[in-house]
């Protein structure tokens, strides 16, 4: 983008001169937005996690059930948190960490 391309931002003029004078943008967190779909997942992605989550969780099993009856074949551990909390709290603080200027 050349340095020349100008940048629209609507502010209050209380804003702008915090802006001036500290030199920062300012920019809001998408989970504090008044939309309630800001920061959300669409349901066919979530839906499409569920598929991955039940597969890994199968997987887990098979190679606990094999390792079993093969010696010296590594086990694989069980996850220590709930996969779908775990999905949960990492998108919950993905949306906290993340700024939108807008």
């Amino acid at each position: 983008m050349s340095g020349d391309t100008p940048v629209w931002r609507y502010l209050s003029l209380d804003a702008v001169s915090e802006t001036i004078e500290t030199r920062r943008l300012r920019l809001t967190r998408v989970d504090k937005f008044p939309d309630r779909f800001e920061a959300t997942v669409p349901k066919q992605e979530f839906d499409n996690q569920i598929l991955l989550l039940g597969g890994a969780a199968r997987q887990r099993v098979m190679n606990n059930i094999l390792a079993a009856h093969h010696p010296g074949m590594a086990t694989s551990p069980s996850p220590g948190e709930d996969p779908y909390l775990r999905i949960t709290r990492l998108r919950l603080a993905m949306a906290r960490s993340a700024h939108a200027s807008c």
